[in-house]
């Protein structure tokens, strides 16, 4: 997926609440060592977080296309 697509469909997105920042921020800070790799001192290395727009959603192939739903409960 291009960054043009991407973008218009996370600006499609629901904002997430506060808590929701806050669980992802703590889920972030506590994740394996993935921050083992970036450098401790400056001038450091830039990363960035990219949101799934399909997060908790189901994949499912239906004649070669790959579309997404939401899990029955």
């Amino acid at each position: 997926m291009s960054a043009s697509p991407y973008i218009v469909e996370v600006q499609s997105l629901t904002r997430p609440t506060a808590g929701q920042i806050d669980a992802f921020v703590q889920h972030v800070s506590a994740a394996h060592s993935w921050y083992k790799h970036l450098p401790l001192l400056p001038p450091g290395t830039p990363f960035f977080f990219y949101l799934n727009p399909n997060a908790g959603r189901e994949t499912v192939v239906v004649e070669g296309t790959v579309r997404y739903r939401g899990y029955a409960i």
